[in-house]
């Protein structure tokens, strides 16, 4: 299914078609149509048209009659070969047309300006967020298993059987603590009041032992006491929220102990970040648990200081 915006081209001239495909191809679906025609795209009118023609009056009159209700970006060609044809209407004149020189910039700009939002871009870009963040938490993994797949190929016996049967087992219990996160997340409550002991749920569930825990062990140690008064959040998420936060700190606090702490602006997780992790990235469980608390207005900030980082659970101001 095609999500982003179609634009019917309309160009005599095989470099001009080369340069409008060059220029828009990250921009809009491209389509070019016979020189003298408007016929329908799929079934539907195009989202905008773009005329580069010697003589574009008939082809806008066309275009008026077939798309009456798509606007027209009318590229003025007319004075590099010959001059230009006189027309009883000027494409500039015409409403819905906008008529712009023979320049890259200029084209550009004119198309952008009459393309429609696509209404999944947010969707799309939280999309790639997540795949990116999963693809670096997983990386690793696929390159051990492809790395002594090879070696277990390359020189089969004993001792690389052992190897790769080790990998194997290691590497799967990744793969099947990622696959949970994701079907965590996919379970999570989607509608649940509000409480001002979130935040104190949120703070008992990181204290609580690390049953999933596939590497290593965590301690998270509250500290200070919980204010009189804290904001309402969703109180049926702090289980997940937990979970998700853990995994995250598991792979980046070194040692393995985080402090937490509640206060009136919410709940904070300070550790030391372990050497090998990249300063100020957001894991793939820490995305998951950020998108998981968007609806009811709150959000993860993660600030990273020389060594020292601090995840912030508040609410959106």
């Amino acid at each position: 299914m095609e999500t982003r915006s179609v634009v019917a081209a309309f160009s005599e001239s095989p470099t001009l078609r080369e340069t409008l495909a060059v220029l828009l191809e990250h921009d809009c679906h491209l389509r070019f149509l016979g020189g003298g025609s408007a016929a329908p795209i799929g079934g539907l009118p195009p989202d905008l048209a773009v005329v580069a023609s010697d003589d574009p009056t008939p082809l806008l009159d066309a275009l008026a009659r077939v798309w009456p209700a798509v606007p027209i970006v009318s590229v003025d060609v007319t004075g590099l070969r010959r001059p230009p044809v006189v027309a009883p209407h000027a494409p500039g004149s015409r409403p819905g047309v906008q008529r712009v020189a023979l320049d890259p910039h200029a084209i550009r700009a004119a198309v952008l300006q009459h393309l429609p939002p696509v209404p999944d871009a947010l969707l799309r870009g939280t999309t790639q967020v997540l795949a990116t963040g999963l693809h670096d938490e997983l990386s690793y993994t696929f390159v051990a298993l492809r790395a002594c797949s090879a070696l277990y190929a390359g020189s089969p016996g004993p001792d690389t059987q052992g190897i790769l049967a080790a990998v194997l087992r290691e590497q799967s219990r990744v793969l099947e603590e990622h696959v949970g996160h994701l079907e965590r997340f996919r379970r999570r409550p989607r509608t649940a009041p509000t409480s001002e002991r979130f935040l104190e749920a949120l703070c008992g569930a990181l204290a609580q032992s690390d049953e999933l825990a596939t590497q290593r062990g965590l301690l998270c140690v509250p500290r200070g006491t919980v204010p009189a008064r804290a904001p309402a959040g969703p109180l049926a998420l702090a289980p997940t929220l937990a979970v998700l936060l853990r995994a995250h700190l598991r792979r980046r606090a070194e040692p393995t102990v985080a402090e937490v702490t509640i206060s009136t602006g919410g709940l904070s997780v300070h550790y030391v970040r372990r050497a090998t992790a990249l300063r100020g990235t957001y894991s793939w469980p820490l995305l998951l648990a950020a998108l998981a608390l968007e609806p009811w207005s709150w959000q993860l900030r993660l600030d990273a200081r020389n060594a020292h980082e601090r995840i912030d659970v508040v609410p959106l101001a």
